[in-house]
């Protein structure tokens, strides 16, 4: 029921990305100030935080259907409000850190899965890999 320590965690997405080719989308990181600041003091600066934002009331419909196919025993409504308690507690300083230093990109997540998908990829658009790899795929076809 804890965050692992952020020095276990940077080292595993360090280990994980050496010798790799970015970019990275590292998802569900940094959950805390303290994973932030230990990220950019081993491994380096954000692009930006991709921050997809839907009500909590979604979300837990969301997570208790999820429950009825998963096995995960902690999905359900107790451990759901205890996540939510922790999100605000840990995670949001880290959202509000990163939006201060205007690199949050917010994704109305609150849609149909293909209308957010869409959204997710406007948000990466400016981004000169996402350009190149748009052209790739144009090639492609």
């Amino acid at each position: 029921g804890q965050i692992v320590r952020s020095e276990t965690t940077v080292a595993l997405l360090r280990n994980g990305m050496a010798g790799k080719r970015g970019p990275f989308l590292i998802d569900g990181f940094p959950r805390s100030l303290e994973n932030l600041e230990a990220f950019e003091a081993d491994v380096g600066k954000f692009a930006f935080m991709l921050f997809l934002q839907v009500s909590e009331e979604e979300m837990e419909k969301r997570l208790l259907r999820r429950g009825e196919t998963s096995g995960r025993s902690d999905d359900n409504r107790e451990t759901i409000v205890k996540r939510f308690r922790a999100f605000h507690e840990m995670s949001m300083p880290v959202i509000d850190q990163l939006e201060a230093r205007g690199l949050l990109r917010r994704v109305d997540a609150g849609e149909a899965e293909a209308v957010v998908f869409s959204r997710v990829c406007e948000s990466f658009a400016d981004q000169d890999w996402y350009e190149a790899a748009e052209e790739e795929e144009e090639e492609g076809k």
